[in-house]
């Protein structure tokens, strides 16, 4: 055994990562350190561990428990929301289709105009909108949240004409939240049943 001062944590890790020739003093001293030479080993079979970890592909289906249990949902409060006001879907809605659902509100300094798509099944939708400052120029560059059952599900930002869309959600209540420089607001679409 070696009874020389033994190297850094960093010059064995380099030995242990790239070989003898990263760092030969260290490299010099693993050979006749026992000490040494087993970390040196236990790096270089750490990193083969993380190569073949890292090159393991996870199926979505196994992530997908994992990834919920991490963060899990908040559910906003009711206080707050502004109720949006239905209105029959009327020509000039872009792609609008009989089944769709057309709602708007007035908050303070913004005008939202949103429409439900129906997507398969009831009470799932795919929206798309489109929010507007009072003097009726685009709100671009608004935060949009879409909310499901008053839990954030979707995050979006309008676009240079206002407007922005999500995917498909299933829910019993929809929402916004819409965010700019100068204004915030919550917007309930669609309320759910037994709600206030």
């Amino acid at each position: 055994m070696n009874d020389a001062v033994h190297p850094d944590e960093v010059e064995r890790l380099m030995v242990a990562l790239w070989g003898p020739g990263a760092a030969s003093s260290a490299a010099g001293h693993a050979e006749s350190c026992d000490a040494c030479a087993e970390d040196v080993d236990f790096h270089r079979r750490l990193r083969e561990a993380m190569q073949r970890l890292a090159a393991a592909e996870v199926p979505p289906r196994a992530m997908a428990p994992a990834l919920a249990a991490a963060e899990p949902p908040v559910p906003q409060p009711d206080a707050g929301w502004i109720q949006a006001v239905a209105l029959p879907l009327c020509a000039g809605v872009r792609s609008a289709a009989a089944a769709e659902m057309q709602f708007v509100c007035d908050v303070p300094g913004l005008r939202v105009n949103v429409v439900l798509h129906p997507a398969g099944r009831a009470g799932r939708f795919a929206l798309s909108g489109q929010a507007l400052r009072d003097d009726s120029t685009a709100a671009e560059g608004a935060g949009v949240t879409l909310y499901v059952d008053r839990v954030a599900a979707a995050v979006a930002t309008t676009d240079s004409f206002g407007e922005f869309s999500f995917g498909a959600h299933a829910g019993s209540r929809f929402g916004l939240g819409l965010v700019t420089a100068e204004e915030r607001a919550l917007v309930e679409i669609l309320p759910g049943a037994g709600a206030s």
